[in-house]
């Protein structure tokens, strides 16, 4: 690409070359709970977004756990979630 293809892609708001996935689905589930009064989104929903940031936010929690080896992380979790987290771990 010409460098004054280049500019003229940066000049566009909010224009980015790389949005990572993670960062997005992140900020998205800080919306989520913003919206929905700190609720985390349910897995057992019937609304895919609901569903889809529950089923990512349980695997950054199983990835989490397992990088940190926590039992704690795993207690805490559980007690806060009431298991529905982990049904499908």
């Amino acid at each position: 690409m010409s460098p004054k293809r280049q500019s003229l892609l940066e000049e566009l708001p909010d224009f980015k070359t790389h949005v990572d996935p993670w960062e997005t689905t992140y900020a998205a589930l800080k919306l989520w709970l913003k919206e929905h009064d700190g609720n985390y989104p349910d897995i057992n929903s019937t609304n895919d977004k609901e569903k889809s940031l529950a089923i990512w936010f349980q695997k950054q929690v199983e990835a989490y756990r397992q990088t940190k080896g926590c039992k704690q992380c795993e207690d805490i979790c559980q007690s806060v979630f009431s298991g529905r987290i982990f049904e499908s771990i």
